[in-house]
């Protein structure tokens, strides 16, 4: 009985140091990662470093990051992306797609497999050591991260559009502030930040008198108003935190535009006829009121063009949800170039008209959605300076 003992001891002894040194093996983190607009769900993944897995017929590994992160490179070429933060429902970039990590749970590395195969006829081979990404060695990353931006194709219109002028004629002033309206389309492409836009302008007018009524020019505006007009720009995305970007960036923006220039000038002074003077009039009768000289004004049509190089800075915040966002930017016209060529010729008399942009402010709100994967639907809505309803629709690659 006593050697009985002792053996079942020893078992009992030999079970409590197996079942220790299991409780206290190595145990690594294993997620999901959801595709933001498909919801599909690819996985289980695992951190821990040289850990493959596919995503269609992209190839990333896992490579080392401090404790609580997971940071990722492409395979076999080596291109970082991360550190992020492993927690559920953090948005995490993988080349031009973003996914969410999701069902995030632990396990005991003795049962992981090794590879997760696209297919079952696609062989992955063993995992092999990786180099440790620079933004993973040594303390948390801090700083500004920027987000990568994807080929994009767009198409929009300008129901609404209204720019700021101050006009002249010759020396005298005209109306300050007031607006060219217009209806604007176009189309443009998109890559890594950078833009390039082509559009057209359609019904174009200046429908209030540019030039207060004087002694020369009782009225004048332009109608009949279009063109073309080509942009380029650049926004950069600074990411703050899972869903939140600063933005930074500007356009440089041309514009040729021809106008029907609508004006009515004085042509000449009519004298009043003599009034008659009846010859038996009496002698105390007070004589006819002679009448004023008329003025004699004539409305003619010319043409006026409007060539203008402008550049506008801006900046302001972004938040992106899953399949929507919405965005707000304070704009500034940091240089413009404003070339009318347009004059009129009042009593043998030339007179120049130009004019130039006023309040160089704008502040713009925005918003998107997805309705389809890639498909993207956004309208933008500026006030100031430039005063726009903007309705566009984008395919992302």
């Amino acid at each position: 009985m006593a050697k009985t003992g002792f053996s079942g001891r020893l078992m009992l002894l030999a079970m409590l140091v197996m079942m220790t040194g299991l409780a206290s093996a190595e145990r690594v983190a294993r997620f999901y990662l959801e595709h933001t607009i498909s919801r599909q769900v690819y996985g289980p993944i695992l951190n821990r470093p040289g850990y493959r897995f596919q995503i269609g017929t992209d190839g990333y590994v896992v490579v080392e990051a401090p404790k609580g992160e997971v940071c990722f490179s492409t395979f076999p070429e080596v291109q970082y992306m991360g550190p992020f933060e492993l927690e559920t429902e953090r948005i995490i970039a993988l080349g031009k797609q973003a996914y969410s990590i999701v069902r995030l749970d632990s396990v005991s590395q003795p049962d992981i497999p090794v590879h997760i195969p696209v297919r079952p006829d696609v062989i992955v081979p063993p995992p092999v050591p990786m180099p440790t990404a620079p933004e993973a060695r040594g303390a948390k990353w801090s700083g500004f991260e920027t987000v990568e931006q994807g080929l994009a194709a767009e198409v929009w219109v300008e129901p609404m559009s209204r720019y700021k002028y101050d006009w002249e004629l010759g020396g005298m002033e005209g109306k300050r502030g007031s607006d060219i309206k217009a209806l604007r389309a176009g189309a443009g492409v998109s890559l890594g930040g950078w833009s390039l836009g082509l559009g057209v302008t359609m019904d174009a007018e200046h429908a209030d008198s540019i030039i207060p009524p004087g002694l020369s020019v009782s009225d004048l505006r332009l109608e009949g108003g279009s063109g073309l007009l080509a942009s380029l720009g650049y926004q950069r995305r600074l990411k703050l935190d899972r869903r939140w970007c600063a933005l930074v960036g500007g356009t440089l923006t041309f514009r040729d535009e021809s106008f029907d220039l609508i004006a009515s000038t004085l042509t000449g002074i009519r004298e009043p006829d003599e009034p008659d003077v009846e010859e038996d009039a009496e002698e105390d009768a007070e004589p006819p009121t002679p009448e004023e000289p008329t003025r004699v004004y004539e409305t003619n049509k010319s043409k006026a063009d409007l060539r203008e190089i402008v550049l506008t800075l801006g900046g302001g915040i972004q938040y992106a949800a899953d399949n929507w966002g919405a965005r707000f930017e304070v704009l500034l016209h940091a240089f413009d170039d404003t070339d009318v060529k347009a004059s009129l010729t009042v009593l043998g008399k030339n007179y120049e008209l130009s004019g130039k942009r006023s309040h160089p402010l704008s502040v713009a709100f925005g918003g998107w959605f997805y309705p389809i994967q890639q498909l993207r639907l956004e309208t933008r809505l500026s006030v100031g300076a430039e005063t726009a309803l903007r309705l566009g629709a984008a395919y992302e690659w």
